[in-house]
């Protein structure tokens, strides 16, 4: 169990970073900058 706070602390890192992500795309699908992260993220 010592394991759990990191495990949260991972889920929340990932839920930030996604969360963010959404928001960014939102504002710079305009631009297509978010197709070519998509793009870049597909290839890794």
């Amino acid at each position: 169990m010592e394991d759990l706070p990191f495990a949260v602390t991972l889920l929340f890192v990932m839920f930030v970073f996604f969360s963010s992500a959404w928001i960014a795309e939102k504002f710079l699908f305009k631009t297509g900058i978010g197709k070519k992260i998509l793009l870049w993220w597909d290839r890794v």
